[in-house]
């Protein structure tokens, strides 16, 4: 069985899930030009690989174990039982990934990275992204396990993949990407950025804040003016039509405050 071969086989199977590391097969073997059959059968553990039936034989993808030294990602291509090829991959960071990490901290929060990769693989993209604290071979239960280091309140998960379903959901809030995102994981997060861009993330920050802000503003605001106009109705300062006129003019201010989100503008 010669590589294209193993390849088109592993891209079947693939092709049912949006796993990362799947998409990069699929679109391997796209780019071939090989001839990628219906795959039946579909089974996938979360954390470990997924199988299939492919033209009668079953084939299953699982993350290589071996070579713990190697800083690509490897994963084991099994035919009928048998091992059959390795396929590895390099991870390429998102070239916007370390401007947005660099834009996080700019805003106060610590950063860290939680993955089901290979401990070498984690440790060069973390460190080509300036992340400095990194957990790697994490399972979706290791990872719903990590979150609890990092305090009860204000964690935020950002991740794309039924791996991740568990943390998006545990987390304070859960940011999707919802480009190439798992179903589950958009199901379950808090937050859906529908153009995947990591950049985004410092922006939704300041956008958070600001939106904080104006409900505590507006909240204060309206106690304040039904205070003053219930205050000067009592005295007789206040008549029932220009109270009803005070009390909508509250609530124009109310709602231009809430507008003026509108203008909030990413740099």
């Amino acid at each position: 069985m010669d590589a294209d071969e193993v390849l088109a086989l592993a891209a079947a199977v693939e092709r049912k899930s949006l796993h990362p590391l799947a998409l990069a097969i699929v679109a391997c073997a796209e780019d071939r030009g090989l001839a990628i059959d219906d795959a039946t059968g579909i089974e996938s553990e979360p954390g470990i690989g997924i199988s299939g039936m492919v033209e009668g034989r079953r084939v299953e993808i699982k993350t290589s174990t071996g070579r713990p030294d190697r800083s690509d990602t490897l994963v084991d291509v099994h035919m009928d039982g048998n091992h059959a090829a390795v396929i590895c991959l390099a991870d390429q960071p998102r070239p916007e990934a370390s401007k947005g990490i660099r834009g996080i901290r700019g805003e106060g929060p610590d950063v860290a990275m939680i993955s089901g990769d290979r401990e070498a693989a984690v440790k060069q993209v973390a460190e080509s992204v300036g992340i400095r604290r990194y957990f790697a071979g994490q399972r979706p239960e290791e990872k719903l396990a990590r979150l609890s280091e990092f305090g009860t309140t204000g964690v935020v998960y950002v991740g794309d993949g039924v791996n991740d379903a568990p943390s998006l959901k545990a987390a304070d809030t859960g940011i999707a990407m919802g480009f190439k995102g798992a179903e589950v994981a958009l199901e379950t997060a808090d937050v859906v950025l529908m153009n995947d861009t990591l950049s985004q993330l410092p922006f939704l920050i300041r956008l958070s804040r600001t939106m904080s802000r104006l409900i505590r503003i507006n909240i204060a605001l309206s106690f304040l003016i039904n205070f003053l106009a219930v205050g000067a109705g009592a005295l007789g300062w206040l008549t029932p039509v220009m109270g009803a006129v005070t009390h909508n003019i509250g609530s124009i201010l109310v709602v231009a405050l809430a507008a003026s989100i509108r203008f909030h503008k990413e740099d």
